[in-house]
C-alpha cells in the first residue's frame, strides 16, 4: 500500500519531464556572400515545427544604401525587417536582391540580428549574421609612369609628369602628390601647374578618366646651381583610387650654365725689389661667373717674408689672399709689391696657390701654382 502510493506521489514529476521544450529558431550559416549584382536568400531554420503561427524581428546594421545597393523581400521598415512563420513550419527566409552600378565603391556589409520571436518559439544560439556585398567594379590603382627623367634647365615648355590608372575610373577620387624636401626652390627654380599646400597638391579623379598629370616648368636664371632633384611621392588617394606600385618619382633639373674654372695665367713671373707698383698677378676664368663666389690664394712658405719683403693687393689674412667674385665677372687676380730694403740680400722666391674655391667657382687641374721672384737692386 505504501509503494502504490509512492508511486502515484511521483507520476506528475514524469509528467513534467515529458512536456517538450519550445523549438528554436535560428540562422542556418552566420556568413554569406555575394556579388553586386546578385541575389542571395538568408535561411532561418526552426529545430522542431512552429507550434503556432508567428514572426521573427531582424534589425539590419549595413554600410550599404537601400534601394541604391540594395533591396530585401520583405522590404525593412527602420531598419529592422519581420520574417513571418505558419504553423507546422520550420524554416522562413529573406531574400537580398543587390544592385549592380557602374562604380567600384568597394565591399560592404550586412549585418542581421535575430530579436525575440513570438508564435511560441525561443532564440537558438546563432543569432547574428553577417553578409558581404562584394564589388564587381575594381578599383583603378595609381602609379607613376616610370620612376625618374630629367629636364633641361631652358626647356620653356616644360614637363608632363603622367600617373596612369589602371583602368578606367569607376567614380571619383583624387591623388595626392607630394614633393619632397629639396635644395630646389620653388619659384626661383621651378614652378608647378598646381596649388601647393604644405608641399603637396591634390589631382581630382572623374569618372572614365584614364590617368592624371601635372607640369614642371623649369626657371633658367642664368647662373650655376648645379642640377636639382625634384622628389615626388603620391602619398594619399581616395574614392575609387588605390595606390599602385610605383609610387615614388625622381625628376633631376639640369643646370644649362657651367662652373668657372680658375687657374693661374703663367706659371711664374719676376719683380723688381724696387719697382714701386708691383706686379699683378692674373687669374683666367674658364667662362664668366654665372652667381658669385671667392678664390682663396694661399703662400707656401717661402725665402721671402710677408710684410717684411713685400705685400700684396688685396692683403693677405690667415695666409690667404681672398679674391670675391660677382656674376659676369670674366677673370680675377691680385698685385705684389716688393718692398725695398737698400740691403744687398739674394733674389727672393714667393709661390702662390689657388687652395679654395666656393660657389660659382671651381679649382682646375692644371695651373694651380704661381712663382714670384724678387730681384734683389743692391
Amino acid at each position: 500500500m505504501i509503494i502504490a502510493i509512492a508511486g502515484m506521489l511521483m507520476l506528475p514529476a514524469c509528467e513534467e519531464d515529458d512536456k517538450t521544450l519550445p523549438p528554436v529558431i535560428q540562422f542556418i550559416v552566420n556568413l554569406q556572400k555575394v556579388t553586386e549584382g546578385d541575389e542571395v536568400v538568408i535561411l532561418l531554420g526552426l529545430d522542431n515545427p512552429a507550434p503556432y503561427h508567428g514572426s521573427v524581428e531582424l534589425t539590419i546594421q549595413t554600410n550599404a544604401i537601400y534601394n541604391e545597393h540594395y533591396m530585401t523581400s520583405p522590404s525593412p521598415s527602420n531598419n529592422s525587417i519581420v520574417l513571418n512563420f505558419h504553423k507546422g513550419h520550420t524554416s522562413t527566409a529573406l531574400k537580398i536582391i543587390t544592385i549592380d552600378n557602374t562604380k567600384y565603391e568597394g565591399a560592404m556589409f550586412m549585418i542581421f540580428q535575430l530579436n525575440v520571436p513570438s508564435g511560441g518559439v525561443r532564440l537558438g544560439e546563432a543569432t547574428t549574421m553577417t553578409l558581404t556585398i562584394s564589388d564587381d567594379e575594381a578599383p583603378s590603382m595609381a602609379s607613376f609612369e616610370g620612376n625618374e627623367t630629367v629636364l633641361s634647365e631652358k626647356d620653356e615648355a616644360g614637363l608632363v609628369v603622367q600617373i596612369p590608372l589602371s583602368e578606367p575610373a569607376k567614380g571619383e577620387g583624387s591623388v595626392t602628390v607630394s614633393l619632397n624636401p629639396g635644395q630646389a626652390q620653388q619659384e626661383a627654380n621651378f614652378t608647378i601647374d598646381q596649388e601647393l599646400a604644405h608641399n603637396s597638391f591634390k589631382l581630382n579623379v572623374f569618372k572614365n578618366v584614364t590617368h592624371v598629370s601635372f607640369k614642371v616648368f623649369p626657371i633658367d636664371n642664368d647662373l650655376f646651381t648645379g642640377n636639382f632633384i625634384l622628389s615626388f611621392s603620391i602619398t594619399e588617394i581616395s574614392g575609387v583610387v588605390q595606390k599602385g606600385n610605383t609610387l615614388d618619382y625622381s625628376l633631376t633639373l639640369i643646370d644649362d650654365e657651367s662652373p668657372s674654372i680658375a687657374r693661374f695665367a703663367l706659371p711664374s713671373g719676376t719683380v723688381a725689389e724696387n719697382n714701386g707698383d708691383g706686379i699683378g698677378v692674373e687669374i683666367l676664368l674658364s667662362s664668366p661667373v654665372k652667381g658669385e663666389g671667392t678664390i682663396g690664394i694661399s703662400l707656401p712658405a717661402g725665402t721671402a717674408v710677408y710684410g717684411t719683403d713685400f705685400t700684396t693687393l688685396p692683403e693677405v689674412k690667415d695666409n690667404t689672399i681672398t679674391l670675391d667674385l660677382v656674376h659676369d665677372q670674366t677673370g680675377a687676380g691680385f698685385t705684389v709689391i716688393p718692398l725695398n730694403d737698400d740691403l744687398f740680400t739674394d733674389n727672393l722666391i714667393q709661390s702662390f696657390s689657388i687652395s679654395e674655391v666656393r660657389g660659382v667657382v671651381w679649382k682646375g687641374s692644371n695651373d694651380q701654382n704661381f712663382q714670384l721672384t724678387i730681384l734683389d737692386d743692391d
